[in-house]
């Protein structure tokens, strides 16, 4: 598992993105933790914010309620969150995790997303029931299943040109 955690890092640092790297480890084959299945952008990106991999942790992450029935919930500020250096032996140098932080922190943009077009979110998977995203590709655009082009699920959905989407709708109406 540390050879994987490794191999993340050093593949985040050479400017693969967090999708590209799941889906090098899908091909590869290589099993998750506990066997928990495919690899995931959102699993790629908790290891490279995860702090326990340079050997320190942040603790009270999560809290259970008081009240029944107990559930467990993301601490925001409701409990405190003690800091602990050197906790455990680290897989990755401190000074590795903290370029991969500045890699991440450069890589943001501080606009939010903003469906720009008018068919974002009202088109959906009739196989798994995922919305549809836009893509562009030699110049024409396609709407596709967002877990198909993420490679989350196995849909026999094609992608569909837009324009024949658009089409679709005026014979509706």
């Amino acid at each position: 598992e540390a050879k994987i955690v490794r191999r993340i890092f050093d593949l985040y640092l050479q400017g693969f993105g967090t999708q590209l790297i799941a889906t090098m480890l899908n091909k590869d084959g290589i099993p998750r933790r506990k066997g928990q299945g495919k690899w995931y952008r959102h699993t790629i990106r908790y290891i490279l914010t995860n702090e326990r991999y340079m050997g320190d942790a942040l603790l009270q992450k999560k809290y259970y309620t008081e009240t029944l029935p107990h559930r467990l919930l993301t601490n925001k500020g409701e409990k405190p969150q003690y800091y602990v250096e050197n906790s455990n032996e680290p897989i990755v140098s401190r000074e590795t995790y903290e370029a991969v932080q500045e890699l991440m922190h450069s890589r943001q943009t501080n606009e939010r997303k903003v469906n720009t077009y008018p068919l974002s979110t009202k088109l959906r998977c009739p196989e798994c029931g995922r919305s549809f995203r836009r893509i562009v590709t030699r110049g024409t655009a396609y709407w596709i299943c967002s877990g198909r082009s993420a490679g989350a699920t196995d849909c026999d959905n094609r992608r569909v040109r837009e324009d024949m989407v658009y089409e679709a709708f005026t014979d509706m109406v």
